[in-house]
């Protein structure tokens, strides 16, 4: 059911943290190919996501999404999916930031 949401929801939310632990949050539209997953970036090399990734590669993922999934088993009308990876150094548009293991 994780793959599911995750092939099946637009937008995450993706988690960072710089050197010091604060964290940051920005929405960003992932996509999952060959197994691993990959989000938009920027050639800002100031940017705050990009920075953070540089000093702290431990990154998070999150997708809430809505779904006719045995909905009768969930106590609200969302499903969620989260993934936690340590990302690329140099995180670019090119680079995957996870390889999750999914069913």
């Amino acid at each position: 059911e994780a793959r599911y949401v995750i092939e099946h929801t637009d937008h995450a939310v993706l988690g960072t943290a710089d050197a010091s632990g604060t964290p940051y949050a920005v929405p960003v539209t992932p996509f999952l190919f060959g197994g691993r997953i990959y989000f938009h970036g920027t050639k800002n090399e100031l940017s705050r996501k990009r920075v953070n990734i540089q000093q702290n590669s431990q990154v998070s993922l999150a997708w809430i999404g809505t779904s006719p999934i045995k909905e009768d088993e969930y106590t609200v009308k969302y499903v969620s999916a989260v993934c936690s990876s340590a990302a690329p150094s140099t995180a670019t548009t090119k680079q995957p930031i996870a390889r999750p293991s999914l069913p």
